[in-house]
């Protein structure tokens, strides 16, 4: 057995995004992750870039005006897309960054200390670190940004380990979800319990996929190839989640020998 399963698997680090994709498919987790296939963005994402870009340029008083920031991200990644929805997306840029805005000053959050800053921590038992991108540090506790099509009544769970995992780097007891539709926002703040269970909850998952990569190791011998086509058929895809799009599966299908 290699001293790391997951360098193992060329993997030298987790994230919450990266253990929320195993938990939600695990095909998908283990055609990213071990065979290389990225995959997609899409519109939704680059619209969600965009307002975040255009929100830190207002948080930093920058001298670009904020949804001039926004619109240039966004088509830095549209590259001139057309397509009905991009044309969706881009034109929910304007009315999410002026939500982000009104909820920043509506909360009177003023300046943060850091912006999109790397963190890094580690799961009890894990053999790797688990890395982030923490959107906005205020004094004590960070922000995390998520533009989305209708506001969630409590923190979506998946967002709170996200959450979790930048407070156990940064050592702080609280954290918050700052929520962006087109029409509204809200906050929902999260307290010292609710990120202990969320950080619980990150190492749990982030165990089991642990125990899976050596299980899979352990069935192929100690073969690398060997190893990747026993945890393609132990990991199956499922299709119908949103991280797939036809043309990402068919090229999954073509490149992982056991989904053929």
């Amino acid at each position: 057995m290699p001293d790391s399963i997951f360098r193992a698997f060329k993997i030298d680090h987790l994230s919450a995004s990266s253990i929320n994709k195993w938990t939600g498919d695990r095909g998908a987790w283990v055609a990213h992750y071990v065979f290389g296939l990225k995959g997609d963005v899409g519109p939704a994402a680059w619209r969600g870039s965009a307002v975040e870009d255009g929100l830190t340029a207002y948080v930093t008083r920058s001298r670009i005006d904020p949804l001039t920031h926004a619109m240039m991200t966004f088509e830095r990644d549209a590259k001139g897309d057309l397509d009905d929805d991009v044309e969706k997306e881009r034109g929910l840029v304007s009315p999410m960054l002026e939500q982000s805005i009104s909820a920043w000053e509506d909360a009177h959050l003023g300046k943060p200390v850091t912006q999109q800053i790397r963190v890094e921590t580690w799961l009890d038992g894990i053999e790797i670190p688990l890395v982030g991108f923490a959107d906005y540090c205020m004094d004590g506790y960070c922000i995390d940004l998520k533009t989305t099509k209708a506001l969630p009544s409590k923190p979506r769970h998946d967002h709170t380990l996200q959450a979790a995992g930048y407070a156990l780097a940064r050592n702080e007891e609280s954290a918050a979800l700052l929520y962006v539709t087109a029409k509204k926002h809200t906050i929902h703040e999260l307290d010292r319990d609710q990120l202990s269970d969320a950080v619980s909850d990150l190492t749990r998952r982030a165990r089991g996929l642990q125990n899976t990569l050596t299980a899979a190791w352990a069935a192929g011998g100690g073969d690398p190839d060997r190893a990747k086509l026993r945890l393609a058929e132990m990991c199956p895809p499922n299709i119908d989640t949103f991280y797939w799009s036809e043309r990402d599966f068919e090229t999954a299908r073509s490149q992982i020998e056991a989904w053929a």
